[in-house]
């Protein structure tokens, strides 16, 4: 049976929808994403964090640490840690997910997998969904470390947004 010529156009009118629509998802689901870059450099002892910048981003999108290595040991190990309400930390390393009492975790990634944290050339972790997360607005401080044992600290600031 053979398909008339507005039957191929229809068709074909259906087909680019339905492409353009996906393309349109693609785009819309990245839509929000944050990058944010961490430079390393040669410090007095070793590789220090020497440019991070605070944050500011939606429920439900993905933050990615981009980690831009200058120093001379190129293998260095970046890990993001201690996420709490408080300026003031205790924590002499990065290795605890969280710091405080009764702090939320904000990311999906499982608290205890520190390989997802733990990276060196870029940490992409994806803020939780808004009914899992209290609030309109938090404000979390955290430590971004190097070193083997995540020793060598650095602190900015992560805003979370409905």
């Amino acid at each position: 049976m053979a398909l008339t010529k507005n039957v191929r156009i229809a068709v074909a009118f259906v087909g680019a929808v339905v492409v353009v629509a996906a393309g349109v998802s693609l785009l819309w689901r990245g839509y929000g994403d944050v990058k944010t870059n961490v430079v390393l450099e040669n410090g007095k002892e070793r590789c220090e964090v020497t440019a991070k910048s605070d944050v500011t981003i939606k429920k439900e999108k993905k933050l990615s640490w981009i980690i831009d290595n200058q120093c001379r040991n190129k293998n260095e190990l970046v890990t993001v840690g201690n996420f709490r309400m408080a300026k003031a930390s205790s924590a002499t390393d990065c290795l605890q997910p969280t710091e405080g009492s009764g702090v939320t975790w904000p990311f999906q990634e499982h608290i205890d997998d520190r390989s997802k944290r733990q990276k060196k050339d870029r940490i992409t972790l994806t803020i939780k969904k808004d009914s899992d997360l209290p609030g309109d607005r938090l404000t979390y401080y955290f430590d971004i470390c190097t070193g083997v044992n995540a020793e060598w600290k650095s602190d900015p600031l992560l805003v979370i947004e409905r």
